[in-house]
Order: C-alpha cells, then sequence, then structure tokens
C-alpha cells in the first residue's frame, strides 16, 4: 500500500492505494475544505435533568430546534473511495462529527446527522429518512432516530433505537 501525504506540518493524507496491481489504478482522495455553501442543518437541544433517586440524577433532551451552520465554520473532509463514490464529514471545531453525506447521485445525498447536547454527550443520531424532515416531531424521534441519555457521571445509562423501546444500563 502507498499513502501520499500533502507538504504541510499537518501530513494529512492526500491519497491512499491499496495492496494488489488492480488497486494501484484506483487510490482512494481525500481533500480538506470548509462547509461553504452546504446548507448543513444545526440541530439544537436542550437536556433536563431528572432525579431517578437520590444520587443519580438522568438526562431528558428536547426537541430539536433546526438552523443552519454559517459558511466557514465546520471542517469538511471528503473521500472519494475506489469506484469513485464521494461522501463528506463534516466536524466541528472539537472535533465531533456532526454530519456524514454519501453522495448518491448529482442531485441526491444521504445525510446521517450527529446531534450532541450542551454537556458535548451524543444525544441524537438522525438518520437519511429523518433529516429530510422540516421539523422532527416526539414521533419520528421515537421510530426514526437513535436517541442517548446520560446519568450526572456521563455515563450512557438509556438508549432507545429506532422502532425498539428504551433500554437502560446499570452501573
Amino acid at each position: 500500500s502507498e499513502k501520499v501525504l500533502e507538504s504541510s506540518p499537518l501530513d494529512r493524507v492526500l491519497q491512499q492505494v491499496q495492496v494488489g496491481n488492480d488497486w494501484s489504478s484506483k487510490p482512494i482522495k481525500f481533500d480538506y475544505l470548509t462547509n461553504v455553501g452546504d446548507a448543513v442543518k444545526k440541530y439544537t437541544i436542550t437536556t433536563t435533568w431528572s432525579v431517578a433517586n437520590t444520587d443519580i440524577y438522568t438526562t431528558t433532551s428536547s426537541l430539536p430546534v433546526i438552523s443552519t451552520y454559517a459558511d466557514n465554520t465546520l471542517y469538511k473532509n471528503k473521500v472519494t473511495d475506489e469506484d469513485g463514490n464521494e461522501s463528506y464529514e463534516f466536524k466541528n471545531g472539537q472535533g465531533q462529527t456532526i454530519l456524514v453525506r454519501k453522495v448518491l447521485s448529482a442531485t441526491e445525498s444521504a445525510d446521517t446527522y450527529y446531534v450532541y447536547n450542551e454537556y458535548d454527550q451524543l444525544a441524537l443520531v438522525i438518520p437519511p429518512l429523518a433529516s429530510v424532515k422540516a421539523t422532527l416531531l416526539q414521533s419520528d424521534l421515537d421510530e426514526l432516530c437513535y436517541q442517548y441519555r446520560y446519568d450526572n457521571q456521563n455515563r450512557l445509562v438509556e438508549k432507545k433505537l429506532p422502532g425498539k423501546g428504551w433500554e437502560f444500563m446499570v452501573y
């Protein structure tokens, strides 16, 4: 295999060729950009705390409020695989993944959003079927999204997968 690095102190990978003669003409290409004109949705949620018993507090997140990120506020990493398929990963300044966009065609893409609460905990994963909706209702969250709740020690204590009931973790 071979990696081609950019000539900067960051040493980011620009191209990677897999092992074998068949792959030598099909490199994986990487580009490093910012979000300019991408219309990346910004989901904002607020967290409330509830008391499970005298020592343990758990979180509950509100319905997300949807806006968009301003240009040049997110890092945008583009990956073109061996078959020419493009995908984009948008990250904030803290390195948290905000959006993974897989390009399906020139006019269509599949977006998966990752929503963090004010404590930098992953609270929601919004898959492509839900991300196309203009607003998200509680029924959309329950049927389509992945939801996570934490205790006062930053431990995952509840999670909900789409179409399934809440799962509880006991520590």
